[in-house]
């Protein structure tokens, strides 16, 4: 049961952390870059092709932590 408990927390955070980064993408797209008028121009190329990068390492680490088999804990008493 542990083992599933722990599945359900990390791929909790997946998902939020995933919805987080939509949310920053969103907010940047619709009143960052209507702001500074950037929508349908090259200058924002660089914003996507970051945001796309954090999406990607975001969506392997939480596939690393995911699939990692869990690791025995210690309980004994240190002293």
């Amino acid at each position: 049961m542990p083992v599933l408990k722990m599945l359900l927390k990390e791929s909790t955070r997946c998902f939020a952390g995933l919805l987080i980064l939509l949310l920053v993408d969103l907010f940047a797209e619709f009143y960052v870059f209507e702001w500074l008028q950037w929508n349908g121009t090259d200058k924002n190329d660089w914003f996507f092709m970051l945001w796309w990068v954090l999406v990607l390492c975001w969506v392997i680490s939480c596939g690393v932590r995911v699939l990692r088999p869990p690791q025995p804990v210690d309980h004994s008493p240190e002293a």
